[in-house]
């Protein structure tokens, strides 16, 4: 007695209907896989995670989707040395860079584009294709008739190098490594291999193509994917029962072809009871019945089902949507490497849930000999209820044909609207734009005392997507560049709108008030308490005054407007006269803010700075011209200048000095710390029609005697004076003048 059984596998992943290994008999284990082996379909992280292993698979990518790849072919890691300072008063340092080359797999098959590069999970290219870091990188995209990459060509011989034909790869050519810890970064791209979304059909042509599957039947009727990954190795049939989560499949063997049916409901076979009732075992003294139905204990089925996808919504990280029902405690999760809406993948995690339901109902008919044409996978309309039931295992003995039936379910898939993927930290994707460069010679700004000339840079971008820039400068009119300082963050810059009334530096200017218009709408300003004012904050520019805000009032759009001011702030009362509409607006934030020493022997000459960002060709940036006069090493003016005559007819001129260094408050109540070499002042007195007398002294005051203003000439009663403290290293400072009528 022979009994021949034929099965139909995919009960937990779907109704991929099929027929042991040995019975297709044309594939074999390469296509179906080993029968007696478990099998690994493609995973969710087999794309996540950059790999340079030798044997790794390629992965074979379908509609639009994020992929790691494989870093095929790098050259060393190459170094560079950066050296500077050892000026006066300041060491030599030797900084250090480097760059790689190198060349990552993207898909066994070919693409048409990669939109986003992601670096360390750092965005370093829009989908539009601005480079957000800097980045020299040539894309194939697998066509059969691209030539060798030239780089990898010159490194490894013309004869040598291999063309990837039929591979889609990308090559970096001296990436910078600043941004990754030195380290060659781990890459992902969102990769478009298809200008559609994709579905199980066009994926099981593309494995025909290679394994001699037949076309898949019924494409018309798969559902669409935004993506899909194969990366796993695995066989053809894993790949099958992974479909088979979206799509039910069915197995068609004719003797000579193996195809796949994507039908969703195929031609149902109507059963009579006049069909069954056929049997030959005899079980317990009777007959086996004709017709038995079986239903699984509800706390025996899964009570959660989980798909785990790729989500499109939150730049393809990984996604989990679940779907509850009954009373089972087991929970079952699906890892499906396609690229989904939330709303697609809870409609999936329902619909097999639903599923589930449905199959724990199972039933077992007998038929006559006429039944065996029918195979697993077929549909059968059964006769206890007029439903649809798929035959899942059919056994032949004895002429009785037995099929094992579960039930079917065929709902459409349409998205959820409860669905909820959460939230994922934007990324800016926007073009890094045109740098705006302001090179400032100012006071010391943050309580520091520099011996060497410092200016400042405030960088930042006409347009929200600016991230960075290298700013260099030239000292031989633009014969050669030298970096000096990377700019992130950006400044918060603008002009001014109306014109700003002069103000006194001693009180609060709550008289004047000045509208300005930054750069863009990602720019913003903030008012300040007094208290925070006095502080230190909202520390602005305008023009060549420093000046600062406490009321800040919006405007609309990128406009507001400032009032509650404090005027000449570090000793720039000298420039808080009337401005003019049209002054440049910048705000002095320590974080965004850089610093640069120059030397010494530069004072008074000028200097060319420029800024660069990402992917921007350096030759193409506007250079500022600054001409350096060592704001930062200029004593402040004096204050408080007095004129008294004495009882032997000279005039005694006295002052208050200021200093460079302790604008944060008057620590010993006495007098404001020197913070030069030595204490020296430069006094010009003259007197009304009189001619000019310089003198010099190393106090705060200084005695006109009477020969002297004999000897001047002029009005002896009427004085004027010029006062500025001398810095050893920049020369005089910013002056003091007053007028004094002196009465005998």
């Amino acid at each position: 007695m022979a009994t021949l059984v034929l099965t139909a596998v995919g009960a937990v992943f779907g109704p991929v209907a099929g027929i042991a290994t040995g019975v297709i008999g044309f594939a074999g284990a390469q296509l179906f896989g080993a029968g007696g082996k478990s099998r690994q379909g493609p995973r969710l992280n087999d794309l996540a995670v950059q790999s340079s292993v030798y044997g790794t698979p390629l992965p074979r990518l379908y509609g639009m989707i994020r992929a790691s790849g494989s870093v095929i072919w790098a050259t060393d890691i190459r170094e560079t040395a950066h050296r500077s300072g050892g000026g006066k008063g300041k060491p030599k340092t030797t900084t250090y860079s480097y760059a790689a080359s190198f060349a990552v797999a993207l898909s066994a098959r070919p693409i048409r584009s990669v939109k986003r590069i992601w670096g360390d999970g750092k965005l370093m290219r829009s989908a539009e294709g601005s480079w957000i870091m800097a980045a020299n990188m040539r894309l194939y995209t697998g066509l059969e008739d691209e030539a060798p990459d030239p780089l990898i060509a010159s490194a490894e011989g013309p004869d040598a190098a291999p063309a990837y034909r039929g591979m889609a790869y990308a090559v970096f050519e001296d990436l910078d490594l600043t941004e990754f810890a030195n380290h060659i970064p781990s890459l992902s791209f969102e990769v478009e291999a298809d200008e559609a979304p994709v579905s199980a059909a066009a994926i099981i042509d593309d494995l025909g193509a290679i394994t001699g599957l037949a076309p898949s039947l019924s494409p018309e009727e798969a559902t669409p994917l935004r993506g899909f990954g194969i990366a796993s190795g695995g066989s053809v049939r894993s790949v099958l029962e992974t479909l088979a989560t979206v799509d039910p499949l069915t197995i068609l063997d004719d003797g000579t072809a193996t195809a796949v049916s994507l039908r969703r409901i195929p031609d149902a076979i109507d059963l009579s009871r006049q069909d069954m009732g056929a049997s030959w075992r005899i079980e317990r003294g009777a007959p086996v019945a004709r017709m038995t139905v079986e239903r699984i204990a509800a706390d025996q089925t899964p009570g959660e089902i989980s798909i785990g996808y790729y989500d499109c919504a939150r730049d393809y990280q990984t996604g989990l949507q679940r779907a509850h029902f009954g009373m089972g405690r087991r929970s079952e999760r699906i890892e499906l490497p396609a690229a989904l809406m939330p709303g697609e993948a809870k409609a999936l995690a329902e619909r097999k849930m639903a599923e589930v339901s449905v199959r724990s109902v199972t039933s077992t008919i007998r038929l006559p000999y006429r039944a065996l044409a029918l195979r697993p996978g077929d549909l059968l309309r059964h006769p206890a209820d007029g439903g649809l039931w798929r035959v899942t295992e059919m056994t032949v003995e004895r002429m009785v044909v037995e099929l094992a039936l579960e039930r079917m379910l065929q709902i459409p898939l349409t998205p959820s609207s409860a669905a909820d993927g959460g939230r994922v930290a934007p990324q800016n994707g926007l073009a890094n734009g045109e740098t705006v460069l302001h090179v400032l010679d100012l006071p010391p700004l943050f309580d520091e005392l520099p011996a060497v000339p410092r200016i400042w840079i405030a960088a930042s971008g006409k347009e929200q997507g600016w991230r960075r820039a290298d700013i260099a400068l030239s000292l031989d009119s633009g014969g050669s560049w030298q970096s000096i300082y990377t700019a992130t963050g950006g400044s918060v810059a603008g002009v001014t709108l109306t014109a700003l009334g002069a103000g006194a530096s001693t009180l609060w200017d709550d008289r004047n008030a000045v509208e300005v218009e930054l750069d863009h709408e990602g720019m913003w300003l903030e008012g300040r308490a007094d208290e925070s004012l006095l502080a230190g904050a909202n520390l602005a520019l305008i023009d060549d005054e420093l000046v600062q805000f406490g009321h800040v009032e919006q405007l609309g759009g990128h406009r507001f407007r400032l009032s509650r001011l404090l005027r000449g702030r570090r000793g720039t009362e000298w420039a808080s006269a009337d401005h003019e509409a049209g002054g440049r607006f910048i705000l002095i934030e320590p974080a965004v803010t850089g610093v640069a020493d120059l030397p010494v022997s530069r004072l008074g000459s000028s200097i060319r700075f420029r800024g660069t960002g990402p992917g921007e060709d350096p030759a193409a940036a506007e250079a500022v011209t600054l001409l350096l006069k060592g704001r930062a090493l200029l004593p402040p003016s004096p204050v408080h200048v007095t004129a008294s005559l004495l009882a032997d007819g000279s005039v005694n001129v006295q002052w208050i000095r200021r200093s460079r260094q302790g604008w944060g408050g008057w620590i010993d109540g006495v007098d404001a710390p020197l913070g030069e070499e030595s204490e020296r002042y430069r006094v010009t007195l003259r007197q009304l029609g009189g001619s000019e007398r310089i003198v010099d002294v190393s106090q705060s005051s200084c005695t006109h005697a009477l020969a002297d203003r004999l000897a001047d000439g002029g009005d002896i009663s009427r004085l004027s004076v010029a006062i500025v403290q001398l810095s050893a290293i920049a020369g005089p400072g910013m002056a003091a003048a007053a007028d004094f009528v002196i009465d005998d």
